[in-house]
């Protein structure tokens, strides 16, 4: 059931979102730098990185390297502390410069670390997908029968960002969240191209997946209403 994972999210995610760089490390130098750019900036020292638990690809082989980092503030430089770091990117020049935005004592098992950060990752991806899914009124998963155009309602001003709404008739295999009484569905949708509506599902007679259905989409329904029914997708259906 989708609804299995509305989970929290655990306290290692808070780090993983605020720090691509994770790594296992000794303080060299309390002052110094290897980026020009930063030299004698106070706070700031020189790291070697003797294991990668996080790194944007692009910056390639790290561990055994030098690199510079500012450090956070209250936390020990002492020459020879080892620590696990958790920093953010500042400078990439001739040799990269991180700023410390957490740290943790080195782990004893690396790979067993390096396990729970990538499950972290994963869950930090899915975020905006579960806070859809709280919000949602209802969750079903089914298959577009049909779509149809609405009568159109004259007393509504047009506009150069008009909807052109849409009734999707979904048939519903399974709800995963909220109730409903009979197996078919109707939702409105807007069918425009224009740019205020891009971030908005259209939905195409065959389609299957997961709908997420909400009273509106990111407010905008309060400016275009919607025909009856009320429902309308936020986003493009999991698992099409």
């Amino acid at each position: 059931m989708v609804t299995a994972r509305f989970q929290e999210l655990d306290p290692l995610d808070a780090r993983v979102r605020m720090a691509p760089f994770i790594f296992t490390g000794r303080i060299l130098k309390p002052e110094g730098s290897t980026v020009a750019q930063v030299a004698g900036q106070a706070g700031v020292g020189v790291v070697r990185v003797d294991a990668v638990l996080r790194s944007p690809a692009v910056l390639g082989q790290l561990e055994g390297r030098s690199i510079t980092l500012r450090f956070a503030d209250g936390k020990p430089t002492k020459p020879g502390t080892r620590a696990m770091f958790f920093a953010s990117s500042w400078v990439y020049a001739e040799g990269l410069a991180v700023v410390e935005v957490g740290r943790a004592a080195v782990p004893k098992d690396i790979r067993q670390t390096r396990a729970l950060i990538t499950a972290a990752e994963l869950r930090v991806s899915d975020e905006p997908l579960l806070q859809r899914l709280r919000q949602a009124l209802l969750v079903v998963t089914g298959r577009v029968e049909l779509t149809r155009q609405p009568p159109v309602d004259e007393s509504h001003a047009r506009s150069e960002h008009d909807p052109l709404w849409q009734i999707a008739e979904i048939a519903v295999e399974r709800t995963e969240k909220g109730a409903l009484r009979e197996p078919r569905l109707e939702v409105s949708f807007p069918s425009s191209l224009d740019e205020y509506w891009l971030d908005v599902a259209k939905l195409v007679p065959g389609q299957k997946g997961i709908f997420i259905l909400h009273k509106e989409a990111n407010k905008k329904r309060t400016k275009f209403p919607a025909p009856a029914p009320a429902l309308m997708p936020a986003h493009p259906p999991s698992g099409q």
